[in-house]
């Protein structure tokens, strides 16, 4: 959920994006200037999910997205959070509070040993996936997912169909 979107990047300081301008959205309460900014919940959560950066379409939203994910990531392995125990205990804590998961998964040991697993993975190896999607007929801003091909990568993924909207 939101609270624990903002949880999680609070638990690794914030999150460092990098924007091409500056970027004033006042619904959001978004300010950043162009350059590296370091942005902590509130302000990570208005970065993903603002409207004002780009054409405004849900395909800059999700690369935006995936691109905050992945600095989210280097943040995580690079601050030492994974080999830092009140580290990696504060963002597991937050992660936990924040996901639906199996119940064998449920738990900060569990979840530790999966990071501790996760340390050695490079960010080159690490791949996002964007949902196959077709512009929505009704709203040229937005994207709809394409039902075939989506079923198709969820089952892939070993995944039950979610829904058949993105954006939001």
């Amino acid at each position: 959920d939101f609270s624990g979107f903002n949880d999680i990047v609070d638990a690794l300081g914030g999150v460092d994006v990098c924007l091409p301008y500056d970027v004033v959205e006042p619904k959001s309460g978004l300010d950043l200037p162009a350059g590296i900014s370091t942005v902590t919940g509130d302000q990570a959560l208005a970065f993903v999910r603002v409207r004002a950066i780009g054409t405004g379409s849900d395909i800059d939203r999700i690369d935006r997205q995936q691109a905050f994910l992945s600095s989210l990531i280097d943040k995580a392995k690079s601050s030492g959070t994974l080999l830092n125990p009140i580290k990696l205990v504060r963002f597991l804590e937050a992660a936990t509070k924040s996901l639906t998961t199996d119940p064998e998964l449920a738990n900060l040991n569990k979840m530790r040993q999966i990071a501790q697993e996760v340390r050695s993975i490079p960010p080159k190896d690490i791949t996002f996936v964007t949902t196959p999607w077709l512009v929505n007929p009704e709203d040229p801003n937005t994207v709809v997912w394409n039902e075939p091909k989506t079923d198709a990568l969820w089952q892939a993924i070993g995944v039950a169909t979610l829904g058949n909207t993105l954006g939001g």
